[in-house]
């Protein structure tokens, strides 16, 4: 009788095949975690941003220098720092700002990562939702 002295080449090819299922499924499993983190990120940044304009509100008793005429977030101070941090966690996009005439309201988007196509709206009334564009007036709808 012949005795057995190691593992055959279609054993090893079975053990790696599965192994590298394994692998691959944790990577696909990581990878839509990551991007969760990064829309994780964005909603808290523009919660930050809201309160940020809360601030500038109490001291100004209006939001006038929270958008810039172009409807983007303001680059200067706080709102600055929360502007670049989002577009740091999806990069070529940026925050459209709308206030309203009266400069007493005010809202703002960012597009989310993981959830594609999905924004993520706060708004002075105190409103933070996931819409499906962004924002066209001072209102998240």
């Amino acid at each position: 009788m012949l005795e057995k002295k190691g593992f055959t080449l279609i054993e090893l090819l079975v053990v790696v095949s599965i192994i590298g299922l394994l692998s691959s499924v944790i990577l696909i499993s990581t990878n839509s975690q990551r991007l969760k983190a990064h829309d994780a990120n964005i909603r808290s940044f523009m919660h930050q941003l809201r309160n940020a304009a809360e601030m500038l509100n109490n001291d100004n008793d209006n939001y006038d220098l929270v958008c810039t005429e172009d409807n983007k977030l303001s680059a200067d101070g706080e709102l600055g720092i929360i502007r670049r941090a989002l577009e740091k966690e999806n990069p070529g996009y940026q925050v459209v700002c709308i206030e309203s005439p009266d400069k007493n309201n005010f809202a703002a988007s960012f597009p989310l990562v993981a959830e594609k196509g999905k924004h993520w709206c706060v708004e002075s009334a105190g409103v933070s939702i996931s819409i499906l564009n962004s924002i066209t007036s001072f209102i998240c709808q």
